[in-house]
């Protein structure tokens, strides 16, 4: 397997549609870092712009740092991890995965959803359509 280091930050749509590398960036990345991602890793040590995820297929997606807006708009599948704070309508249209946000999250998450779990370690602003709040169960924490 490929392992890729970047020394500092991305611009937009940094690594998309990647199939199976490692890669870490240790800077920051702007919008759609990882977009149309099938498998692989992706870790970015610091913050991260909008639509962080999007169409994320497979894999693993983490930020360290906050997101922006729209984190894991239309995700299909893999898990994205954001060690900070996301932006309003992160979830959006998700179709499958699951998404971990350490810290808050704004407002509209999770909406339009149809599959898919987002588990949130702060504050919720506001739910989005179709997003239903639960309490985690013993079956969260094994899958956790």
């Amino acid at each position: 397997r490929l392992n890729l280091t970047f020394t500092d930050s991305l611009g937009y749509f940094g690594c998309g549609l990647i199939d199976g590398p490692n890669v870490h960036i240790k800077g920051r990345v702007g919008w759609s870092c990882g977009e149309n991602m099938m498998a692989g890793t992706i870790v970015v040590e610091q913050n991260a712009g909008s639509t962080f995820g999007a169409a994320l297929r497979g894999g693993d997606l983490v930020c360290k740092g906050n997101v922006g807006a729209r984190t894991g708009i239309d995700q299909k599948g893999g898990t994205i991890i954001v060690g900070g704070n996301t932006g309003a309508f992160s979830g959006f249209m998700m179709q499958r995965g699951r998404m971990i946000i350490c810290g808050d999250a704004g407002m509209n998450l999770g909406d339009s959803m149809y599959d898919g779990i987002i588990y949130v370690g702060g504050e919720i602003e506001e739910l989005g359509v179709d997003c239903v709040y639960e309490e985690m169960t013993d079956l969260d924490v094994i899958l956790f």
